[in-house]
């Protein structure tokens, strides 16, 4: 996100020329690599059609979920998960199963994923994206507070997942500055994203830029919205974050919020 993005985009057109020689395994892996690089640029139509050429479906729906929540396409996410979930659930997976309201298909992956090895921070994460989609606003914001402390420096999407429902849990609360906190300290980690974690680090931004003018601080979030917009030069038009900086004081508007709570 720091470095060139005319080289970047060029790069990831390039490889994805070479695609139709692949085939198989060795184009999932590609077409999955391929498909980050594009959403990463904000070029979700581009990653949509590659995911969904994928032969195995655990690649396929994982990809098409992905695109699916950054859209806000409540349908299509459900219906992506719910194929994802023929081969197990994961800790972000589960996470989502919360955020698209599916919460008796998210409590029982929770019980799946507890019978296993745990990996204690991302098994919080979860819990906590269910505490909130349930309406347990302090269980949440107790769970997710512990998580992002146990996540902060992961380059892992559901770290900055989890951070945008807890400032979304602590504006509830009625503590806007707790929310402030909360994404700004997402925000710093920036450095360590994943070509997989950028869409999520973005609608972290956004939320911090939303809730900069909510509190007053305008010239704060302009800074913000004008960084968004640097990294969305080569975006499809209809981007979500896009459409939610289209005019002089965009981040008043929403991104998609997705999904039932």
């Amino acid at each position: 996100l720091a470095g060139d993005l005319a080289a970047a985009l060029g790069e990831t057109e390039r490889v994805a020329k070479t695609l139709d020689s692949r085939s198989g395994v060795e184009f999932d892996a590609f077409a999955s690599y391929v498909g980050c690089g594009f959403a990463r640029l904000g070029k979700l139509n581009e990653a949509e059609r590659l995911w969904g050429r994928a032969s195995l479906s655990i690649v396929r729906d994982t990809g098409l979920a992905e695109v699916a929540f950054m859209r806000g396409d409540t349908a299509a996410f459900r219906k992506h998960l719910r194929n994802r979930l023929q081969h197990g659930p994961g800790y972000l997976v589960t996470a989502y199963l919360a955020r698209a309201g599916l919460l008796a298909e998210a409590e029982q992956a929770l019980r799946q994923l507890e019978t296993g090895v745990v990996s204690k921070p991302e098994f919080k994460s979860a819990q906590g994206e269910l505490a909130f989609a349930h309406g347990r606003l302090s269980d949440a914001i107790s769970l997710l507070e512990e998580s992002t402390s146990l996540l902060h420096g992961s380059p892992l999407p559901i770290f900055w997942l989890n951070s945008e429902t807890l400032a979304q849990a602590w504006e509830r609360k009625g503590r806007p500055d707790k929310a402030l906190e909360v994404l700004a300290r997402a925000s710093r980690q920036k450095r360590r994203i994943y070509p997989q974690s950028a869409n999520f680090w973005m609608r972290v931004e956004l939320r911090r830029a939303q809730l900069l003018r909510k509190m007053g601080r305008p010239a704060e979030a302009e800074k913000v919205e004008s960084e968004l917009r640097r990294l969305l030069a080569y975006a499809d038009r209809n981007h979500p974050i896009l459409r939610a900086l289209t005019n002089s004081q965009g981040a008043k508007n929403s991104l998609p919020d997705n999904l039932p709570r």
